[in-house]
Formats: structure tokens, sequence, C-alpha cells
């Protein structure tokens, strides 16, 4: 497996050192037999943005490392922001389509076989739809459905 290390220092007063971090997740990696393909570290020193952390992102992006290390989680703090942005453009890069297909049938046949007696359930696996899909086109709940001009039917 691929392995790529995120290591952030985020004081500048000596006290913390990325070579600590590095240190125990290489070895960490070695022992679960991992190869490690990347190593981004970021330093308070550097600007705001973290542009390691960025790279690793672009990299992440094309799939060059199957797994994240990182010293603890709060050095992946930005991941929970970055993440809700990452998915979606994933997405729209994708020509695969997203979400539950549109069920489609014949609103009137769910009508008339519900004034026909029929349960939600049952109608639902006649047309081979969902239940809240057929109450829906009904109108809603277990009140009697409605034609277009607002009379029962």
């Amino acid at each position: 497996m691929k392995a790529a290390i995120y290591a952030r220092v985020s004081t500048a007063d000596g006290r913390q050192d990325e070579e600590n971090q590095l240190a125990q997740l290489r070895q960490f990696a070695a022992t679960q037999g991992w190869e490690i393909v990347g190593e981004y570290i970021d330093n308070e020193s550097t600007s705001r943005a973290d542009p390691e952390f960025r790279r690793l992102l672009a990299d992440a992006a094309q799939r060059r490392f199957d797994a994240l290390l990182a010293w603890t989680l709060d050095r992946l703090r930005v991941i929970a922001l970055m993440g809700a942005t990452a998915k979606p453009a994933h997405r729209r890069r994708s020509s695969k389509p997203v979400g539950r297909p549109r069920a489609v049938f014949c609103a009137e046949e769910a009508i008339a076989l519900r004034n026909s007696g029929l349960s939600w359930r049952q109608i639902a696996s006649k047309l081979k739809v969902g239940m809240t899909t057929v109450r829906r086109a009904c109108n809603g709940g277990s009140t009697p459905c409605q034609n277009s001009q607002g009379g029962s039917l």
C-alpha cells in the first residue's frame, strides 16, 4: 500500500519538531509494510495557506497514495473544511450521474390503484417504486387521492 505522511509544526518556539512526527510515522508505515510515496511538511513560518497541505490534496485527487498518516488528527484540521468542496468538485468532473434515478410511472395509475382500495405498499410493489413516491403522486398521506381538477377519483 502506498502511504503519504503529513506533518505540521504549529509553534515557532522550538518545542515541536517535525522530525519527531516523521520518525514515528515512518516507523509505523514500516511495521505495516507500506511504501511511503510522499512527505508533506508545513511549518508555522510558512504562509497560512499551508502550501504542502494543498499539494497533498492535489496528490490525493490524483490518487498517488492509498493512506494518509498524520501524527494527530488535529494536524488534519483543514480536511473538515476543505473536504466539503473536494467531493462535489470530483463529482462534477465525472460523467456518472449522481443520486437516485428518477422514478418513472403513471401518477394516474397510482391514484386509480389507491382509490380501488390497495395499500400504499401494494401500489408501490405493483409500480416498482417507493411508498413515499406513491404517496406524493397521490398528494400525500392517507387522504383520498384527487384528480387534477381537485375532485376525488
